[in-house]
C-alpha cells in the first residue's frame, strides 16, 4: 500500500469512529489523546504505520493523538459517523482518580464527605449519597497547615484528641508568660484563641457546637482515630462569644469578629444567627472583609426565604458574606433550612452531620453544620493556591457546586458545595 493511500484510508477511519460513551464531557480525560480499538490486522498495521502507541496490539487497541487545538467535541462529533467498519470503538483517554479512603474509623459515618458512605448516624445503611467528595479531592490536595480559619461560636474542646493537633496557637502567647499579654494585642493568655464570654484567654467548649463545627473542618484526618476533618491540617481558631447555653450578644459578636479579624483569619465560619440588622456588626464584617476574610454564614434554620424576610448575619449585603443552606444525605434542602435564590447562593450537608463534640462525636443538624462544610471546603482550596483572594474564593464555591435539581428553585448556584470540583477548577 501506498504511503499517500495509508494517509487516505486513515483520514477515512478517523472520520467513522464510533464513540462508546456519550457523557465523556462529564469526565477527566487527556486533552487531544484517544483510545481506539481496530477491528482487523489491516488496521492494526496501518495504526503502526501511522506511528500510534500500540496499548494492546493483538486485541488492536491502540493510543491516538490529536493536535490538543482540535476541540473534543468536534473531533467525537465526526467519530460517530458509521461509514467504516474497520474501527470498532474510540474513547477519550480518560483519568482515574483513587477515592481516597483515611484511617478513621469513623470515616463511613461521615456521609456528608463521601459518596461511598452510605451509614448514617444511626448506623442505618442509606441506598445514595450527596456529598461534597472531599474524599475524591483528597488525591489532589488535602491539608491548609497555614490557613486560619477563626471558629466564632461557643468554643473548641481543646483537650479532643481529634482536634487539639489542629489548633491555632498564639506563639507569642505560648511561649510568653502566664497573665501577660505577650504580643500586646490586649488579650492575655489568648494561646489557641480567645474567650469574650468569661473575658478570659481560654476558649474551651463547655457547649459542643463550637467543636462540631470545628471537626468538620478540621478533625486530625487518618490519625487510626475517631472521624477525618475536610482539611488534614489546618489552624482551628476558637473565639468563643456564645455561652454554655449557646446564646451570645452584639457587644461579643463584634468582639469576636473584630479578634479573628487582627489575629489574622483567612475565613470566619459563623454557625449562628439572630437579632435585628445592626450597623455596628456589619461594620465588623466590613473590617474582615478590608482585611480579606471570607465571611461564611450559616442562613439560618426557619424554613423560611431569606430574600423575603432576611436572617442576620447571613443577610448582610457585604461581599465576603457567603450564606449557606442545609441539605440533606440525598441532596434535597432541609425541611429546617433557610433559603433564597437570590440571597442564599449555595447549600451544604446539614442534616444527621457526624462530628465531634466535648467529650467524643454526636449527630447534629442545622444550617450550623453545613456552613463549616463550605468553610472547610474554602480552607482546602487556599492551602492549595494560598493567592485566592475572598472573591476568589466565594466566586469558586458558588461556581463549582453539584448541581441538584430539586435546589435550583432553593438556592442561587442550584447545587451542593463540592470540594472535588473546586480543586479541578483550580489544578
Amino acid at each position: 500500500m501506498k504511503k499517500s493511500e495509508i494517509v487516505t484510508l486513515a483520514i477515512l477511519l478517523l472520520i467513522s469512529l464510533k464513540v462508546s460513551a456519550e457523557e465523556w464531557d462529564t469526565q477527566e480525560y487527556v486533552p487531544g489523546e484517544y483510545v481506539v480499538q481496530f477491528k482487523d490486522a489491516t488496521t492494526m498495521r496501518l495504526s503502526e504505520d501511522l506511528n500510534m502507541k500500540a496499548i494492546d496490539a493483538k486485541r488492536g487497541i491502540y493510543l491516538l493523538k490529536r493536535p490538543m487545538v482540535e476541540r473534543t467535541e468536534s473531533v467525537l462529533a465526526q467519530f460517530r459517523s458509521d461509514q467504516s467498519p474497520n474501527v470498532a470503538v474510540i474513547e477519550p483517554n480518560y483519568i482515574y482518580r483513587s477515592f481516597y479512603r483515611p484511617s478513621d474509623p469513623l470515616f463511613e459515618t461521615q456521609s456528608s464527605l463521601s459518596d461511598l458512605n452510605t451509614t448514617n448516624c444511626d448506623g442505618e445503611q442509606v441506598e445514595s449519597t450527596v456529598s461534597i467528595e472531599v474524599d475524591r479531592a483528597w488525591e489532589i490536595h488535602r491539608t491548609a497547615p497555614e490557613v486560619i480559619v477563626a471558629v466564632i461560636d461557643t468554643g473548641i474542646s481543646y483537650g479532643h484528641s481529634d482536634l487539639k493537633e489542629n489548633l491555632w496557637t498564639n506563639r507569642a502567647e505560648a511561649d510568653g508568660l502566664p497573665g501577660v499579654d505577650d504580643d500586646g494585642n490586649g488579650y492575655v493568655d489568648d494561646i489557641h484563641g480567645y474567650n469574650f464570654v468569661d473575658n478570659v484567654g481560654t476558649a474551651d467548649d463547655d457547649h459542643g457546637h463550637g467543636s462540631h463545627c470545628a471537626g468538620v473542618i478540621g478533625a486530625k484526618s487518618d490519625n487510626h482515630e475517631g472521624i477525618a476533618g475536610i482539611n488534614f491540617e489546618v489552624q482551628l481558631m476558637a473565639v468563643k462569644f456564645l455561652s454554655a447555653s449557646g446564646i451570645g450578644t452584639l457587644e461579643n459578636a463584634i468582639k469576636a469578629i473584630d479578634y479573628a479579624t487582627q489575629m489574622g483569619a483567612a475565613i470566619l465560619s459563623n454557625s449562628w444567627g439572630g437579632g435585628s440588622k445592626s450597623q455596628l456588626l456589619m461594620e465588623a464584617i466590613e473590617r474582615a472583609r478590608d482585611a480579606g476574610a471570607l465571611f461564611v454564614a450559616a442562613a439560618g434554620n426557619d424554613g423560611k426565604d431569606n430574600d423575603v424576610n432576611p436572617t442576620y448575619p447571613a443577610s448582610y449585603e457585604v461581599d465576603n458574606v457567603l450564606p449557606v443552606a442545609a441539605s440533606t444525605i440525598q441532596g434535597d434542602r432541609a425541611w429546617f433550612s433557610n433559603y433564597g435564590l437570590r440571597s442564599v447562593p449555595l447549600a451544604a450537608p446539614g442534616h444527621y452531620v457526624y462530628s465531634t463534640v466535648q467529650s467524643g462525636y454526636r449527630c447534629m443538624s442545622g444550617t450550623s453544620m453545613a456552613a463549616p462544610h463550605v468553610s472547610g471546603v474554602a480552607a482546602l482550596a487556599l492551602g492549595f493556591r494560598p493567592n485566592l483572594s475572598y472573591l476568589d474564593l466565594k466566586d469558586l464555591l458558588v461556581r463549582t457546586v453539584r448541581p441538584i435539581p430539586s435546589l435550583k428553585s432553593e438556592v442561587g448556584s442550584g447545587g451542593v458545595v463540592n470540594a472535588y470540583n473546586l480543586l479541578r477548577e483550580i489544578e
